[in-house]
């Protein structure tokens, strides 16, 4: 009497939630007396509190549950991590012995919030935020699989974590048995994302891509971007050549969608000199080198690079310089580059160049050369010239005079010819003649010698 004890109750289920009654020694129904302590419940034992001013020397606990069936239930969760900007879904398994319409109504998700639990029947539910859906596996298992959508990390946070329950409500208790389960929305810093999707991670960039919603985005067509960039750029740029001393404008060109003040104060010409790089822009470029940012059609920025003063060394013939013109990224601070050369030649004069391959210092042209692009090169067919000339002339024709005198010396070299012909046959004219004196009776018979007293 006057005092409160805690009365157990090891109940078994049924297809539908049993009856529990409690009546004292007398059999009379006290249940109304009974008050269940919810805190020491589970979903195996009910506990109730008997406070009343009546002494009773029993009290019976009765359960109506004719399957005589044990009520046992077991659950797994995980923590999961998703993105920011993609669906992300949590499951917990929930096992009974069996399946039934009532198991499944007593499946729940519970999302908790600064220690507020707000319950979620688990069915096939749908939200601007989120999904419920259950599938069987085996006998008795439950998926119960959370589906968020559209989430969202705020500013300056770069992880967000909701807290869940999965639990089943004992359905003669009303007691929750929950596992509970974790889920992080990761959003990546500007300039990093997730590069595959099986993976949750933020990575950098890699080269030619950018981030967009926690994610390696390739770059447009014909746009490019460092590694670690949160856009690309469209950078158009070309090798120059030039003399010495003759000046150079190099010109490299940004090309956007509409002018902006940010991107103009982050347009950069770096110089390249052994691998170390040397970032220059209009205010702090100096010497015989200038840096300037034009304006042209709308969003496009010609970014010219103008060389003065400039010199080779006398042992080469020409020198390179590289250099890359490039935007910073706003936002990651990260660059965006493209690389051009800057090749100052030797100047050579007019009427001089080099005379071989080889040949780093300037000197006249020979004769029948001429000075073209450092180079003292062979004069064309039918034309000619003097030394150190920087052109060619065409030949000029025989004057009327060397004709006559050419058709002058052809006759004289026929009459020449003729008279040694003459000569030649007058001696031989005279050596026949001679032979004819040595014998001038002409005695002879058939060529021999007769005698002129024989007799016949």
């Amino acid at each position: 009497k006057e005092e409160v004890i805690p009365m157990i109750c090891n109940r078994t289920r049924s297809p539908k939630p049993p009856k529990i009654t409690w009546t004292d020694q007398d059999d009379q129904d006290i249940t109304s007396q009974a008050i269940r302590d919810t805190a020491l419940s589970s979903l195996f034992t009910a506990v109730y509190s008997l406070n009343s001013s009546t002494s009773y020397s029993s009290v019976t606990c009765h359960v109506d549950d004719k399957s005589h069936t044990f009520y046992r239930v077991s659950l797994e969760a995980r923590n999961v991590t998703g993105v920011e900007g993609k669906e992300v879904t949590a499951s917990c398994n929930v096992t009974f012995d069996t399946f039934t319409p009532e198991n499944e109504q007593s499946l729940y998700l519970i999302n908790v919030v600064n220690g507020t639990e707000t319950y979620h029947a688990a069915k096939n539910t749908s939200t601007k935020d989120h999904k419920i859906l259950i599938e069987k596996e085996g006998s008795g298992t439950y998926l119960v699989s959370l589906i968020l959508s559209n989430t969202s990390v705020p500013e300056n946070l770069q992880n967000k974590t909701e807290n869940w329950k999965c639990g089943v409500q004992d359905p003669i208790t009303e007691i929750y048995t929950t596992v509970p389960f974790s889920l992080t929305i990761k959003s990546c810093k500007a300039g990093k994302g997730i590069l595959k999707s099986e993976e949750v991670g933020c990575e950098v960039c890699p080269k030619n891509t950018f981030s967009s919603q926690s994610q390696c985005e390739a770059c447009p067509d014909k746009e490019v971007s460092g590694s670690g960039a949160s856009r690309c750029f469209q950078i158009l740029a070309k090798d120059e050549i030039a003399l010495e001393n003759t000046g150079l404008v190099a010109t490299c060109s940004i090309v956007l969608d509409k002018f902006s003040d940010e991107i103009k104060k982050n347009l950069y010409l770096i110089s390249v000199l052994e691998n170390e790089e040397v970032y220059f822009t209009p205010g702090n470029i100096t010497g015989n080198r200038k840096m300037q940012v034009v304006e042209v059609e709308p969003g496009t920025y010609n970014v010219s690079l103008i060389l003065s003063n400039t010199s080779v060394p006398k042992n080469v013939r020409s020198k390179t310089e590289n250099w890359k013109c490039g935007v910073q990224d706003p936002i990651t601070e990260t660059y965006t580059t493209v690389p051009f050369s800057v090749t100052i030649k030797k100047h050579c004069i007019p009427g001089t160049g080099f005379v071989t391959e080889e040949a780093t210092v300037c000197v006249e042209c020979p004769e029948n050369t001429f000075s073209d692009q450092n180079q003292c090169k062979e004069c064309p067919k039918g034309e000619e010239s003097g030394i150190g000339w920087e052109t060619c002339n065409k030949k000029d024709p025989p004057s009327p005079v060397v004709f006559v005198m050419a058709g002058v010396g052809g006759a004289l070299l026929i009459i020449l010819a003729l008279m040694i012909a003459a000569l030649i046959w007058n001696r031989r004219r005279q050596e026949s003649n001679n032979i004819v004196l040595a014998n001038p009776n002409n005695n002879t018979d058939n060529g021999r010698p007769t005698n002129k007293n024989s007799s016949v």
